[in-house]
């Protein structure tokens, strides 16, 4: 039993390394626009100024948001029934990277961008009052509307995702062609 633990734990190092390098790019970067861009008052409303940093012009800008909702600002009225669930589901891919006799490499690089991402925006919530600090804005309107805010944990988290639909997609079991059988030779 002891072998067996330490064999997955030395399998789950990728893990942890993923997960640790996104909760630090996370982290790195909110705390950057925490000190260099003002906190966009109101939701939704994209300003000029001090509040939008251009990146790419007309694609791609920096501004400073707060969520406290999930994706989409769902469930914003409950931030901390969201942090307990987040917390509870982080916790889950934590046990399913680890104790998951069948984890692929491609799936443990998956978890390890979805536990990372979720870490760093749980993280985000105990420090700034339940709210998750958003700061990447596409600059291209959909009927008036941008795409909303999100951060370098929250592409984690989707990357990780995708990914973790692919390895689960190659993880399914083809069907073995049928085998044809030669019938056997007439003897004359």
């Amino acid at each position: 039993m002891q072998t067996s633990l330490r064999q997955k734990m030395r399998k789950s190092i990728g893990f942890f390394v993923i997960a640790m390098v996104v909760f630090a790019l996370d982290q790195i970067t909110k705390h950057w626009v925490l000190n260099n861009i003002t906190v966009q008052p109101g939701a939704g409303l994209y300003l000029e100024g001090d509040y939008l940093r251009p990146i790419i012009p007309h694609l791609l800008g920096f501004i400073h948001t707060r969520n406290d909702g999930a994706a989409f600002s769902l469930f914003n009225t409950y931030p901390v029934v969201l942090t307990a669930v987040a917390g509870v589901l982080a916790l889950g891919v934590l046990a399913w990277a680890i104790f998951s006799p069948e984890n692929t490499r491609l799936t443990r690089i998956a978890l390890g961008l979805i536990f990372g991402g979720a870490v760093g925006n749980i993280a985000d919530r105990f420090l700034h009052d339940f709210q998750v600090v958003d700061f990447i804005l596409v600059l291209i309107t959909v009927n008036g509307r941008y795409w909303p805010t999100f951060n370098v944990a929250d592409i984690a988290i989707c990357v990780g995702i995708g990914l973790f639909l692919i390895a689960a997609y190659w993880a399914i079991p083809k069907p073995e062609p049928p085998i044809e059988e030669t019938p056997p030779a007439e003897s004359e």
